[in-house]
């Protein structure tokens, strides 16, 4: 298998493999959307958010390596399950198989220019407010 990383990887893949192909696997799991941040209200997918380590094509088989951003993600099975969905129906992709890695550990720094705006203005908002400000929420006393 070739390793081809990045959206914009044009390194020739082995075998039948094409760049092209590697291409197609990198616009397709921009479209595969965090689950995390999709229950927060933000538009960020799995390439946003840096979760993808690599990218592999033999012949028309395609690997694809996936770190989370928690070892014991709660939603590493919708994400697997979205990846192998997209890229099972791309044409000419006969196999997909995708690999948990937990190396590289996953931190800030692998986020998208986008994912990184959105996550400084939350913070930003966040800060800004005073804890006497957060709503408290009434809980039923139990006898």
């Amino acid at each position: 298998m070739s390793n081809n990383n990045g959206p914009g990887a044009t390194r020739p893949a082995c075998g039948n493999g094409t760049p092209k192909t590697v291409q197609a696997v990198w616009r397709a799991l921009g479209g595969v959307k965090d689950p995390c941040n999709v229950l927060s209200g933000h538009d960020l997918s799995i390439v946003d958010m840096g979760l993808i380590n690599r990218v592999e094509t033999i012949d028309d088989w395609i690997e694809v390596g996936v770190t989370f951003t928690e070892p014991g993600c709660l939603f590493g099975y919708r994400i697997i399950e979205d990846i192998e969905d997209l890229i099972g129906r791309l044409p000419g992709v006969s196999g997909i198989r995708v690999v948990p890695e937990p190396f590289p550990m996953w931190d800030e720094s692998r986020l998208s220019l986008k994912a990184r705006e959105i996550y400084a203005n939350k913070k930003a908002q966040f800060g800004q407010q005073r804890f006497s400000e957060i709503p408290i929420r009434a809980t039923e006393e139990r006898t």
